[in-house]
């Protein structure tokens, strides 16, 4: 629930517990019998502490504000922006995105997104089976295909910070269909293995009006989106992470 409202204790209410307004009456309902009292803060009250994950379009390549720092500015709290140009999911090092989910702390509990897959699918990095990576014990995994790799990368996140709020953000579309096409397959896997962990996975390119031939002056080239570009993409993904926290 948006806005200053209170769930009382049974203290508060003669019938045992209900919703408290802006003004501190409660009406005679019993909806929340011996929970204790919570605020649901507004956003101009709240403060959320972010670190962004992703590969250059996340890092702001072709732009001066990214679309995670256009993000923190709502969030109010801390924000790290961990994107990488060139950063691959299939594999491991300094160029891969292992390396960088070693570098969120262990027990953060803000928000985490994840936006990650274009340079695994322009590079044809292998992209192995969701389904299959789905019955392999985590000791098992291999992150020489992307499935297995995003798996390593995401359970990892989700047991280093059990209490953040992890969200995949799916990848904006390439310029020309044949390549968007072959990125879609890897969505599809992030689809899978975010459903099967119950991480939300945010679909914002089927709505972001961000293609190279069909709105050019968003993008910085083929691959980038330019400020515009990011201005675009937090419209469509702020009010659905709001959502979430």
């Amino acid at each position: 629930m948006r806005g200053s409202f209170y769930y009382s204790t049974a203290g508060a209410n003669p019938i045992g517990g209900g919703l408290i307004g802006p003004t501190g009456s409660a009406p005679t309902s019993d909806l929340c019998v011996g929970i204790t009292i919570v605020k649901s803060m507004s956003d101009g009250d709240r403060q959320v502490n972010y670190i962004a994950l992703g590969d250059s379009i996340t890092n702001g390549q072709g732009a001066a504000i990214p679309y995670p720092r256009l993000l923190s500015l709502s969030l109010r709290g801390t924000f790290t922006n961990l994107g990488q140009n060139g950063l691959s999911t299939t594999g491991t090092g300094s160029n891969y995105l292992d390396s960088k989910v070693a570098l969120v702390p262990a027990g953060f509990k803000g928000l985490i997104t994840l936006m990650i897959g274009t340079n695994d699918a322009g590079n044809n990095l292998t992209l192995g089976d969701a389904a299959v990576t789905l019955t392999k014990d985590f000791a098992n995994l291999s992150k020489s295909n992307f499935a297995d790799a995003f798996r390593w990368n995401l359970e990892t996140l989700i047991t280093k910070c059990p209490d953040a709020v992890i969200v995949v953000v799916l990848s904006i579309k390439f310029a020309d269909a044949a390549h968007d096409a072959t990125l879609e397959k890897y969505r599809e896997v992030q689809r899978i293995i975010s459903n099967h962990f119950a991480v939300p996975c945010l679909e914002i390119y089927k709505t972001c009006k961000i293609t190279f031939i069909t709105f050019p002056t968003l993008m910085a080239d083929n691959t980038h989106p330019n400020d515009a570009g990011h201005v675009e993409i937090n419209r469509v993904l702020k009010p659905q992470i709001n959502l979430l926290l």
